[in-house]
């Protein structure tokens, strides 16, 4: 059995070998010693992005805000100095906003021309800047300007469209050089820095305009005050003069009514004069509802129409129509027809005159323009409300017509009624009187078959 004996190395390769494992060693504990620094700058890096992230969050002044960044960048960096600048791309300028560190106070607020110098450069090329880096740095982007022994590290903050501004570090005398490390730390910063500059712009620019909407609409506004208030002056003026022209006409009206009237009665007149005096009758009492009509029309308008409530037998007031229409639609042949589906000694609360003045235009209307047939006027209570209805066998109306009968100035005439034309305001003081009453004036027509007119009122009655 052979025995093998390991022979002990010779001296020098030992002390090779532990040279060798020393330095190994010491590269890996400098390699060691870099990644620990690089931890501690990210670690402190995202806490300083954090805080500033917080403090412009809550902040909305664009000057407080680069005024954190540059102190930042001083602490982060430990520089000599920080100069934060802001660009102008329409006057070819840029401004010194903010920054610290030495003899940065008298540059803050000073305003250069781009010139041809490092500024130009890089508004050109949106890039960034450095001289006098470390040698683990990149290869300079530009080195053509003498800056004696300084480092110098700039990098711009790019919006979406254009460069917005730029931060620069100072180090003099070569004590201290900037490092890649630091590139990518101001590269992610300027990152944030141009987000927040478009915000806060968008900001502003979206606060202006509200402003300037808030005052184009407070401007409307009191425009539109004082238009309404000449609107309603003028319109006080016009239902003072209406009122006033109304009883001028009215009283000589009345007079010549009267005149008309007692002429009629007298039995010593030839009947040629009787029958003038009903002409002259017949044309003043159309003028007198001309007159009425106008002056009811302006008090509506003007909102000066009141309800005079009181309590009246229904019943009395059918009574009073059906008298005053029986004779007209005898003279024209046909059938007037009143349904009161009510209890006969029904007391009903509200405006008579005005619920009156409504039924009347609409029997007067249905009466005037049916030929043959009937005008029926019926009342009914459907819970808890009063229903009044007014149904012919006339013309009828069309789509067009039902559509616009209810506005002023609007009249449907016909071939043969166009002399018994009016001021087309009728319908339109209806259904205002009975939209003031708390009802709505509502029509069915088909051309050719006739019309209903028909509206409910509350009925707060009771009976005698």
């Amino acid at each position: 059995m052979t025995s093998h004996v390991h022979q002990p190395l010779p001296s020098n390769k030992l002390q090779q070998f532990s040279d060798e494992s020393e330095q190994e060693i010491a590269l890996l504990k400098n390699h060691i010693a870099k990644l620990q620094d690089r931890l501690e700058f990210s670690r402190l890096e995202v806490k300083l992005l954090r805080e500033l992230g917080e403090a412009t969050f809550q902040n909305s002044n664009l000057e407080e805000t680069l005024n954190q960044v540059a102190s930042t960048v001083y602490r982060m960096l430990n520089t000599e100095s920080v100069l934060i600048a802001m660009y102008d791309p329409s006057l070819s300028t840029y401004t010194f906003v903010s920054g610290i560190g030495l003899g940065v106070d008298e540059r803050i607020g000073t305003t250069h021309s781009l010139g041809q110098g490092i500024n130009a450069w890089m508004v050109q090329n949106q890039s960034a800047w450095w001289h006098g880096v470390s040698d683990d740095f990149m290869s300079p982007n530009c080195t053509d300007w003498e800056l004696n022994s300084e480092s110098i590290l700039m990098v711009p903050f790019v919006g979406q469209r254009q460069m917005l501004g730029s931060i620069a570090c100072f180090n003099k005398g070569g004590n201290f050089n900037f490092t890649k490390q630091d590139f990518e730390f101001l590269s992610l910063l300027t990152q944030h820095i141009s987000t927040t500059i478009e915000m806060m712009r968008l900001q502003v620019s979206h606060q202006e305009l509200m402003q300037s909407l808030e005052s184009r609409v407070l401007l409307r506004t009191e425009q539109l005050e004082q238009a309404k208030l000449e609107a309603d002056r003028a319109n006080e003026a016009k239902s003072m003069f209406l009122a006033t022209m109304s009883h001028e006409l009215r009283s000589p009206m009345n007079a010549i009514l009267g005149y008309a009237q007692l002429m009629q009665e007298d039995a010593d007149l030839p009947s040629k004069y009787r029958g003038l005096a009903a002409i002259i009758d017949r044309s003043g009492q159309h003028l007198l509802r001309l007159i009425n009509d106008v002056l009811d029309a302006s008090k509506i308008a003007s909102g000066a129409m009141q309800l005079h409530l009181e309590t009246f037998p229904l019943a009395e007031l059918l009574s009073d129509i059906s008298i005053l229409f029986q004779h007209r639609c005898e003279q024209k042949k046909i059938d007037w027809i009143v349904r009161d589906q009510t209890d006969p000694n029904t007391l009903m609360f509200g405006d008579q005159a005005k619920l009156r003045r409504v039924l009347i235009n609409l029997v007067g209307n249905a009466v005037k323009f049916t030929d043959r047939g009937s005008v029926t006027l019926e009342v009914s209570q459907h819970h808890g409300a009063m229903r009044f209805s007014v149904e012919d066998t006339g013309p009828g109306l069309d789509l067009s017509s039902i559509k616009d009968i209810f506005k002023p100035f609007q009249q449907v005439t016909f071939e043969k009624d166009r002399e018994n034309g009016g001021t087309g305001l009728g319908l339109s003081i209806a259904q205002s009187l009975v939209e003031l009453m708390g009802g709505h004036l509502e029509v069915q027509s088909c051309l050719g078959q006739g019309s209903q007119f028909y509206f409910s009122l509350a009925s707060s009655e009771g009976t005698n």
